[in-house]
């Protein structure tokens, strides 16, 4: 047999160019760890028949450490763009429930598709084992993230396998052997309409942060990080402009106009007198940090949408009151049209109007049809 438990540890062993070669794959001996110690020894035994070295043996880490070192090391990659980092640590936080102290190299495909089979499930209704009808988290569909999330998910997950290859902490990325959903298929787009947007702001009052932060993405069109990040120097009332100085593209960064409910909301907020106009030490407080908050808000109103979607509510509104699309591009902060038409989701009946226009402009007369009316 060419593995062996040696102090529970699997290690191989085989004959090669007249050599004994004995190496530990460093997997715990376990029937879950057998095939990829297999699969060690097998790459081992290609590399000595080809007169080379066998391969280093991989360092086994847990999940969990390679995580926060990956972490550690996205946040200073993408310090311009705190962003990317904060939606890394999102996805990690029920990474690190799914996989916590599996080894990194002991990962396979088979449990990236087990991930992805959990995250569509209902984590409250899983983690409490409550019957769906009684779950608050899903309001009783027993569903978990959409499509979107999970492939943020994957994303995030491969781009950490990649980083602990180059670590010696694993020797192949699993993820890339699974379907991550695509974009048609995580869509998860929702134009807020009136009768929602009534009832959630009546909730959203009794929660000032919130109910200012998702004004502003409604009213403005900003992305909710855009929010969170205004400084007292980033407004100017008296011109009724305001100013966004980060962005990961240049196209980002820009100068809005202030609509009246948006002055007088941040009119309030610069009048508390504090640098940042959204609390929290940390300038870039990730969104996630609404989601509580907004979450029993949803509840209470009888709703159902994500902060994000006011952003494309917005872009459709102003679509429908007939904003050019290059004009709405520039406003969100976009540098093509490819990207705000994904915002833009105009209605059935928006659709028919546009037609009934179309008939009303009078069909020109060629000159030998006004011939034979004659």
């Amino acid at each position: 047999m060419p593995l062996r438990n040696r102090n529970g540890t699997w290690h191989y062993q085989f004959f090669a160019n007249g050599r004994s070669i004995i190496r530990t794959t460093g997997l715990a001996a376990t029937t879950r760890n057998e095939r990829l110690a297999l699969e060690m020894e097998l790459e081992a035994r290609r590399e000595a028949r080809g007169g080379k070295a066998p391969l280093r043996k991989v360092d086994v880490v847990s999940f969990r450490q390679a995580g926060e070192q990956f972490l550690d090391w996205a946040d200073g990659e993408h310090r311009e763009h705190p962003a990317t980092a904060n939606r890394l640590r999102i996805s990690f936080a029920s990474l690190f429930t799914f996989f916590e102290h599996t080894p990194v190299c002991s990962i396979q495909p088979a449990q990236v598709d087990d991930y992805k089979v959990w995250r569509r499930k209902c984590p409250q209704c899983q983690a409490k084992e409550l019957a769906v009808q009684t779950c608050t988290a899903c309001g009783g569909s027993g569903e978990g993230v959409r499509e979107i999330t999970l492939r943020h998910d994957l994303h995030a997950l491969s781009a950490m396998f990649d980083y602990a290859i180059r670590h010696n902490w694993a020797r192949r990325n699993p993820v890339k052997e699974v379907e991550i959903p695509s974009d048609a298929n995580a869509v998860r787009i929702h134009v807020v309409t009136r009768a929602e947007e009534i009832a959630y702001f009546v909730y959203a009052a009794k929660r000032p942060n919130l109910h200012d932060v998702a004004k502003l993405i409604l009213l403005q069109g900003m992305r909710p990080e855009e929010v969170l990040r205004l400084r007292l120097e980033d407004v100017d009332l008296e011109r009724g402009t305001l100013r966004i100085a980060r962005g990961k593209t240049k196209a980002a960064r820009r100068a809005l106009k202030l609509r009246a409910e948006t002055i007088e909301i941040l009119a309030r907020r610069i009048a508390a007198g504090a640098k940042w106009l959204f609390p929290g030490k940390n300038p870039d407080l990730p969104i996630s940090k609404l989601n509580n908050p907004h979450g029993r808000t949803l509840r209470e109103a009888g709703v159902s949408f994500v902060l994000y979607d006011l952003r494309h509510t917005f872009a459709t509104r102003a679509a429908e009151a007939g904003v050019p699309l290059a004009t709405l591009a520039a406003i969100l902060g976009h540098n093509n049209l490819r990207s705000v038409i994904k915002y833009v989701h105009p209605s059935e009946a928006d659709q028919f109007r546009a037609i009934d226009r179309l008939d009303a402009v009078p069909a020109p007369v060629h000159p030998a049809e006004s011939r034979w009316a004659n």
